[in-house]
């Protein structure tokens, strides 16, 4: 077993902050060198957050953006002025992205902001600003995949909640989904159990160029995300409106972009997972349609049709528990390898 690399059996302990800082340390040193680990749950927690942000020499209006973090609980990781970086979670307040394992949950949100620091590209420095979060996602999950504590099911849960976020509320900066397809689907059939730490870290930083939804380009997922949004002018639709909206918006979509596109699997992958489910749920909203409408029916059946055999949200790869498949022998085998891709 990898140095720093807990087991599944170990996992079941729970989450522990100190065991996880200590564990990040070990395998990424030089990464988390400068890094202030914070416990959210701690009473001290924000005098903590404030000190590091007087030792970084953020200015006034720098901190006005980050202490409504702390005063709402939610998770970051940023970086200072004079290379610091820090990592702040609330361990008595987990996400809902695993319902009932509050332990996984919380390991996941730990490994997500630890991905945005130990990756040089994972701070916002990077001209599209979902790549943070595609590689911060990626990271986590594969990080979860190497040590034995997260299953395919689990990396399925984690994007449920990115196309939730997506559709209840706004924003493509956190629409990780394909990316976290990919991982499940595993094109080149990599063997996550043995990567390295910063195997790990590169393999999540492929898959966010790969796959994050650039700005470079106009893209209507932005348009999407805009329908029903609240804005200084216009308090918006409430919940339902908004997305039943945003779901016919994603139709035209599946119906007019190439099937082969990353659009259209995203479109597709959104459209006809709120149709199955018969809604989503992000959060404290929900959103419910009859999956039964004839309309609806026929939506699903069009986009499917389009999608031919491509797996959109990684169905079929879910169907085996395996990470990987039998590897073919021989050079070719060895080429094909080397030139296949991440797409999917």
């Amino acid at each position: 077993m990898a140095a720093g690399k807990t087991t599944a059996s170990e996992s079941k302990a729970g989450f522990d902050f100190d065991r996880a800082v200590a564990e990040a340390r070990a395998e990424f040193p030089e990464e988390t060198a400068d890094t202030t680990f914070i416990n959210g749950s701690d009473p001290d927690a924000a005098e903590q957050l404030y000190n590091w942000a007087r030792k970084e020499g953020l200015r006034t209006i720098e901190w006005s953006h980050i202490a409504p973090y702390a005063e709402r609980e939610r998770p970051l990781s940023l970086s200072g002025h004079k290379g610091g970086t820090v990592l702040m979670m609330f361990p008595h307040k987990p996400t809902p992205t695993f319902a009932g394992d509050p332990d996984k949950s919380n390991q996941l949100t730990f490994d997500h902001e630890l991905g945005h620091i130990v990756s040089g590209k994972g701070m916002g420095n990077h001209l599209a600003a979902d790549y943070t979060e595609h590689v911060a996602d990626s990271f986590a999950v594969l990080r979860g995949l190497r040590r034995g504590t997260l299953q395919k099911s689990d990396i399925q849960a984690v994007a449920a909640q990115r196309d939730a976020g997506f559709l209840l509320y706004s924003g493509i900066d956190h629409l990780t989904s394909m990316s976290l397809d990919a991982i499940v689907i595993n094109p080149k059939n990599i063997d996550y159990q043995a990567l390295s730490p910063q195997q790990v870290i590169r393999l999540a930083e492929k898959h966010a160029t790969a796959f994050e939804n650039t700005y470079k380009s106009y893209n209507p997922l932005n348009d999407v995300a805009k329908i029903g949004q609240q804005t200084r002018h216009d308090e918006g639709l409430c919940t339902q409106d908004r997305a039943e909206l945003r779901l016919h918006a994603l139709t035209t979509i599946c119906m007019n972009s190439k099937p082969s596109s990353m659009l259209f699997y995203l479109a597709a992958r959104i459209l006809t997972g709120a149709i199955k489910n018969g809604g989503m749920k992000y959060l404290d909203d929900t959103f419910k349609i009859d999956a039964q409408n004839p309309h609806w029916q026929n939506v699903l059946q069009n986009v499917t049709q389009r999608a031919g055999g491509r797996d959109i949200g990684a169905q079929n790869a879910l169907q085996s528990p395996d990470l990987t498949r039998p590897k073919e022998e021989g050079i070719l085998a060895a080429i094909k390898s080397r030139f296949t891709g991440l797409s999917i």
